[in-house]
């Protein structure tokens, strides 16, 4: 049988947390509080297992080591709380600027890409990717080079200080990149970028998953 100690530690980890962090969202004074817990030292009274239970989204019972639940494994994933355009790229700020936010993703949803924490999301804005997802679907973006790039994968890349995600499509003969639409709206064109202008281009990752959330 777990001691509430290895559960909230297995939780903690679980959701991506620090010591730390989950000290914050307990209101309490300091994370060693969080670290006597884990080793059993000291454990958690009253408000601290309500505030825990609902954090986590278990029962009471679960905390403590008295019952077995089914409980979903999450993760903690960084989302940026803002749009991509999957049409006409928009001006955005530099995406390694933004204070992240976090997403917590069970790991069925995830499937091989689970708990990696080179995975970040973001939301579509646009409708010229709407036969892969459509507007407001969130998008996971694993951080990559335009080298590790392979033919036909998904990519959210800036271009002149414009983001957008499109179909990548190489043209090794022309020497020239192509990020393409794929819409049901055939008004949405390619964006091809020439050989003098491939240093505007900065690729921010592939999409290796994506949610629909409506």
């Amino acid at each position: 049988m777990r001691t509430t100690g290895e559960i909230i530690k297995e939780l903690r980890e679980a959701h991506g947390l620090s010591k730390q962090r989950l000290a914050e969202l307990l209101d309490l004074k300091s994370y060693t509080t969080v670290s006597k817990w884990e080793v059993n030292e000291n454990h958690p009274r009253g408000k601290e297992i309500k505030m825990l239970c609902t954090l986590f989204n278990i029962s009471a019972d679960y905390l403590l080591g008295l019952k077995d639940e089914n409980v979903i494994p999450l993760f903690n994933y960084k989302y940026i709380p803002s749009s991509i355009s999957a049409g006409l790229p928009i001006t955005v700020d530099t995406v390694a600027d933004y204070e992240c936010e976090r997403i917590a993703l069970p790991d069925n949803v995830m499937g091989k890409w689970a708990r990696n924490k080179d995975v970040f999301f973001l939301k579509v804005n646009g409708d010229s990717m709407n036969k892969i997802f459509p507007n407001d679907a969130l998008i996971g973006i694993k951080m990559i080079s335009l080298s590790e790039l392979n033919d036909k994968d998904i990519v959210v890349f800036n271009y002149d200080n414009e983001y957008s995600v499109k179909r990548f499509m190489k043209n090794e003969r022309a020497n020239k990149l192509i990020f393409r639409p794929e819409s049901n709206d055939e008004t949405f064109t390619d964006i091809v970028i020439e050989e003098e202008q491939k240093d505007l281009v900065q690729i921010v990752g592939k999409v290796v998953v994506y949610i629909v959330t409506a």
